[in-house]
């Protein structure tokens, strides 16, 4: 005899598309680390590339989740 199965449903968070971009960036960073690090030869303008990928996406984030809370207020 076999008892019937109980599921659990979450419902959806309104961050997921935040985290799927968060994990798109960080994938992102890896690949321009790899590409800077063999093309760029001053470690300054290593660092000032990889920087500004970081702040901008820090910011892309920031403005996404503000967009989620602004939404989600009303």
């Amino acid at each position: 005899m076999t008892s019937p199965t109980k599921t659990t449903t979450v419902a959806p968070s309104p961050f997921n598309p935040v985290k799927i971009l968060l994990a798109l960036g960080i994938l992102l960073a890896v690949i321009l680390w790899c590409v800077v690090s063999l093309t760029v030869t001053s470690p300054l303008w290593q660092m000032l590339i990889l920087g500004g990928y970081s702040v901008g996406l820090s910011l892309v984030l920031v403005a996404q989740v503000r967009r989620i809370g602004l939404r989600e207020r009303g």
